[in-house]
């Protein structure tokens, strides 16, 4: 039974890791539509350095994607007003 609850709650943090991921995508693809935003992709090795990296070269909204299939990079995508 416990290994049962185990299971479901760790179901439950991925299902809303997941739902947190897409609303901070959604968020931004609506503030690049109400101004003139550009953006720019590079390899990511860590969020909290993309977030950085952005940052102070465009300071911009930086952030990993993090892909869930097995061998396909990850990248920085950098978000700025042009």
């Amino acid at each position: 039974m416990a290994k049962l609850m185990i299971t479901i709650s760790f179901f439950l943090a991925l299902i809303l890791l997941g739902s947190a991921e897409n609303m901070m995508h959604e968020a931004a693809e609506a503030k690049r539509d109400a101004d003139k935003i550009c953006e720019k992709i590079w390899p990511c090795k860590t969020d909290i350095q993309c977030r950085d990296d952005c940052q102070r070269l465009y300071d911009g909204d930086g952030w990993c994607d993090f892909h869930k299939v097995p061998y396909i990079p990850q990248n920085c995508t950098c978000t700025y007003e042009c």
